[in-house]
């Protein structure tokens, strides 16, 4: 009995030792904790993005080749590839110096700059986004297209080049007055002393509205893309990848969202809801959807042809113009497709 009460004690010790053990290491703990300086959690790292700024030089309300460029804006296409953009407005005669001035990045005027770029200006196109015109033969009042005489043209050897196949296909041969611009040429249609002129849309169906009778051209070949200089090439062949990702996402939208578009040429253009609105922008839209394509390898023929006219810039070696020998060279004087995909 006496030796299994010293045995109870010492349990009973051994217990109370062990309890006291363990608050000991629990006061220890706590003081510790207490005592550990709060030692500020690093912020983890955010990525930022910085988004390039580019120039792009631009004609107001030019159809075929500042209303692509007004979708990828509008509808975040640039902001999506990490650009924003400053549109420059400019005479299209100024884009190649603008462009080796450094005072634009891009510019959507293929034709001047092939004839730049023919005489070894350090430029070149890298997107092609039509194939075809958006312009049409306006004719005025009273004029039937036989009986054409006199035909004021503004800017652009592609565009005289065109009409000169059209008369040689109606069999006239008119006179041919060169001005400025789509002002310059309204005003002598209406005061006669020019019969037609070349016209984009939406002005062209705008006048057909007034009796002017008006020829499409749109089934005719033109060009109309992006060009960039050598230098940029050669130091950021990524920036021209992202540009030619955001207008190609911009021809997608125009092909495969009419309505919405069709709200982007009302706010383009400027335009109130009438009636007559609404059928100008019908058609005009009509024509951004036959000529605005993703074009991945751009027609050799016309290419060829771009640059053959653009050798004779002069207007009176137009005509024997398809007898221009294009070498290789020429065409890689103007051309660098290799960022498409």
């Amino acid at each position: 009995m006496e030796e299994k009460n010293k045995f109870n004690k010492k349990l009973l010790i051994y217990g109370l030792l062990i309890l006291l053990v363990g608050v000991l290491i629990g006061i220890f703990s706590q003081n510790k904790k207490n005592t550990t300086p709060n030692v500020p959690k690093t912020p983890e790292k955010q990525t930022v993005t910085i988004k390039k700024e580019i120039k792009i030089a631009q004609i107001p309300l030019a159809f075929a080749t500042a209303f692509p460029l007004f979708v990828a804006q509008q509808e975040g296409f640039f902001e999506k590839y990490n650009l924003t953009v400053k549109f420059e407005q400019m005479n299209r005669s100024l884009s190649v110096q603008a462009l080796l001035a450094k005072t634009v990045d891009y510019t959507p005027f293929v034709e001047e700059a092939t004839i730049a770029s023919l005489k070894d200006a350090p430029v070149k196109t890298v997107m092609i986004f039509a194939e075809n015109p958006s312009f049409c033969l306006v004719i005025r009042p009273g004029v039937k297209p036989e009986d054409i005489k006199r035909v004021v043209l503004g800017q652009g050897t592609w565009g005289h080049f065109t009409a000169l196949k059209l008369f040689k296909e109606m069999n006239i041969s008119p006179e041919f007055i060169f001005i400025p611009g789509l002002a310059e040429a309204k005003s002598m249609l209406a005061a006669k002393s020019a019969d037609a002129t070349t016209m984009a849309v939406p002005t062209a169906f705008q006048l057909q509205t007034q009796g002017y009778t008006i020829i499409e051209l749109f089934d005719k070949e033109a060009l109309f893309g992006l060009v960039t200089t050598d230098d940029k090439i050669k130091s950021n062949p990524e920036e021209i990848k992202s540009v030619i990702k955001a207008m190609q996402s911009a021809i997608d939208f125009i092909q495969n969202n009419p309505e919405k578009t069709k709200e982007l040429l009302f706010t383009f253009y400027k335009y109130d809801k009438s009636e007559a609105n609404n059928k100008l922008i019908e058609n005009t839209y009509a024509v951004g959807k036959k000529i605005f394509k993703n074009i991945k390898i751009p027609n050799p023929v016309i290419i060829k042809e771009m640059v053959q006219i653009e050798k004779n810039v002069k207007f009176e070696n137009l005509k024997q113009v398809t007898d221009q020998t294009v070498s290789p060279e020429d065409l890689t004087k103007a051309f660098d497709f290799r960022f498409i995909k």
